[in-house]
């Protein structure tokens, strides 16, 4: 009877500290807003592009409306060619653009973007441009089509006779060239599929997220292993093999990696995704990306 009566006090204890709360107004905490400066060099693009706007604080009100920076005055440097090009402002959205006819953008040159604000406030960030990928170092060291693993009661949605299958896949390939320091290579292919009925199945080969980014191993190389289950059936049967494997393959640096990895590639973030911290290259005080890439498309396999 006394625990009870212990238990019945702590209650009603607990019941007063509760119905004393009371709602309290807090001013949000001191914002500083900076600029945010992104901007990605590419060999195979005309145009250069750098996107400004000033970062917005998480709490207090809120709109939808961007604060884009239409004052700056914004220059690209070819460190190793000593030559050099301003971006002019050529969007209401805070886009500075130039072309690759006042500046050229070259493999291993580096450059600096240097970003002047009203006021007097600089800041800058520099970046390296990869090398493309050669196609012809790539080779395939194991490949696999299993056979195909019915729907457990033969029957599929489609009805009786209209099955689904499901199809292993594992595929290890080389790319047997140096990665330079501080690169990564990103590979973007599909593999062709073929039945003996000559119908045809695109299955896409890529990682997800940071997976997607690699670099060589100790003995100079970069190995990509790649398993999964594709999906057939419906009168588009299997057994299957591949045909042939083509796409695209990427070299980016460090900052364009981060970048890529901060959009949290779409979809593959996850039901419960936690807020990205922004891993930038910018001087102190600002924030974004200012990154290279290099690309070329093709075929590495083919039956």
């Amino acid at each position: 009877m006394k625990n009870i009566l212990k238990y019945l006090y702590f209650v009603l204890i607990v019941i007063g500290f509760v119905g004393c709360e009371q709602d309290t107004e807090l001013d949000p905490p001191k914002y500083e807003k900076k600029p945010s400066i992104n901007c990605f060099l590419c060999p195979e693009s005309p145009n250069i592009y750098a996107e400004l706007c000033y970062t917005k604080p998480y709490f207090g009100v809120q709109n939808n409306e961007n604060d884009y920076i239409l004052d700056a005055k914004v220059y690209l440097f070819d460190l190793t060619n000593l030559d050099s090009s301003e971006l002019i402002l050529s969007s209401a959205t805070g886009i500075y653009k130039s072309t690759q006819n006042d500046i050229q953008i070259v493999e291993n040159h580096q450059y600096l973007l240097k970003v002047v604000l009203p006021g007097g406030k600089v800041y800058f960030a520099k970046s390296t441009v990869p090398a493309k990928a050669d196609l012809s170092k790539f080779s395939i060291s194991y490949m696999k089509v299993g056979a195909p693993i019915l729907d457990s009661n033969n029957m599929g949605p489609g009805g009786p006779g209209l099955y689904y299958e499901r199809n292993p896949f594992t595929v290890e390939y080389y790319y047997n060239s140096l990665i330079q320091d501080n690169f990564y290579l990103n590979t973007k292919f599909e593999a062709e599929m073929i039945n003996k009925n000559s119908q045809i199945l695109s299955v896409e080969m890529m990682n997800k997220g940071e997976n997607d980014f690699y670099q060589s191993n100790s003995e100079g190389k970069v190995r990509i292993y790649y398993n999964r289950d594709f999906n057939s059936g419906f009168g588009t049967d299997g057994p299957w093999e591949v045909n042939r494997i083509s796409g695209t393959v990427y070299t980016v640096d460090a900052a364009y990696k981060n970048f890529y990895i901060s959009q949290d590639n779409g979809q593959y973030a996850g039901l419960f995704k936690e807020p990205i911290i922004m891993i930038s290259n910018w001087s102190t005080g600002a924030i974004g990306f200012f990154g290279s890439y290099n690309y070329t498309t093709g075929e590495i396999y083919k039956k």
